[in-house]
């Protein structure tokens, strides 16, 4: 019998992206019905990728992961065998939807208990990981892309006013929600529209909704966009609605505001850092009344929003110039801390 592992597929790119050189591993996981084994193999393809590294780049001087599991994992590993700190950022919803394990709960704290650093990207998110792990959790913001600081644009179509919601449509995102309360308060009046914007396994249930509710003419699904395409959608909208039931940030929040655009958003995690009075509104989860409410104030008091206001202010807490400034203080920090250990 051939061994198992000749038909693993690996695969090793090195690129240059913004005139950083970026490795990237792909392999076949055939463990993954045995979690355990899953990580040992992950972090085995880790260590691989970053001895490739070094070969050619030489050694980092500290090691950012964007996920306690698998890559702090991994990151962990490298730290005990190369010396070489490490600072963990995480976004994962799971640990609000207690989806882990008490073994992988074990593993994580482990984590976070060997990180020079460990970085959450809200403040409720932060004080959640520190319930799930025992260790103090540093806020830090996620970026938007200096693209999307760009002139503001009126909406679209002046004639008509548009909301848009863009995510993967997921039940977690709750756009059923979204669309039972538009058509509660603007159903059938054809000057009010929503525009949803992504794809998912929930879109045959939603197109079904839009169709058992006739909203058809107002209701209009976009598809996959890119993130140019996400721009100018948004551009063309009046105001940008999230209805999830779980966010550990927002990023689609922060994208809208940097347009100028004002959101609102449910209680969700993330979002309740993001939305303040003059910037939009903020609801309670699953309810449906409060968010067709908070849609009818937008129309009526659309006025009252600065968008040049949302614009600056966006820029200074969420452009790359700003959180990029705060991270780098902290790498500094962390390097600092290395040596006297």
């Amino acid at each position: 019998m051939r061994n198992i592992f000749s038909y693993t597929i690996t695969r090793v790119s090195v690129t240059e992206e913004e005139d950083i050189p970026t490795y990237r591993k792909s392999y076949r996981n055939w463990f993954y019905k045995i979690p355990i084994l899953g990580k040992a193999w992950y972090v085995l393809n880790a260590r691989k990728l970053f001895l490739r590294y070094v070969k050619e780049q030489g050694y980092p001087d500290i090691i950012h992961v964007h996920s306690i599991l698998d890559a702090g994992f991994a990151a962990m590993n490298i730290k005990n065998r190369f010396s070489i700190p490490y600072v963990v950022t995480e976004h994962s919803t799971s640990f609000a939807r207690n989806l882990h394990s008490q073994r992988e709960l074990k593993l994580i704290r482990m984590i976070a208990d060997r990180s020079n650093s460990n970085i959450a990207v809200s403040s409720p998110f932060a004080s959640l990981l520190h319930i799930k792990t025992g260790k103090e959790w540093t806020v830090m913001p996620n970026i938007v892309h200096e693209r999307f600081f760009r002139e503001i644009r009126e909406p679209g179509n002046q004639l008509n006013f548009r909301f848009i919601n863009i995510c993967f449509l997921s039940k977690k995102k709750r756009v059923d929600l979204l669309i039972n309360a538009f058509s509660s308060v603007f159903g059938g009046n054809p000057k009010i529209e929503l525009y949803i914007g992504g794809t998912g396994d929930q879109l045959p249930e939603l197109k079904q909704l839009v169709s058992n509710l006739n909203l058809e003419k107002q209701v209009v699904f976009l598809g996959a966009l890119s993130r140019n395409q996400v721009m100018e959608e948004v551009e063309k909208a009046d105001v940008f609605v999230l209805s999830s039931e779980f966010e550990t940030f927002g990023v689609v929040l922060i994208e809208a505001l940097a347009l100028g655009k004002p959101v609102i958003s449910t209680r969700s995690g993330g979002p309740e850092d993001i939305v303040e009075e003059y910037n939009g509104l903020l609801v309670p989860v699953n309810n449906v009344e409060a968010l067709a409410d908070a849609m009818q104030y937008m129309v009526d008091n659309y006025y009252k929003f600065d968008q040049t206001e949302i614009q600056h202010r966006c820029y200074k807490k969420y452009s790359e110039e700003s959180v990029g400034k705060a991270l780098e203080e902290l790498y500094w920090q962390v390097l600092k801390q290395d040596k006297t250990t």
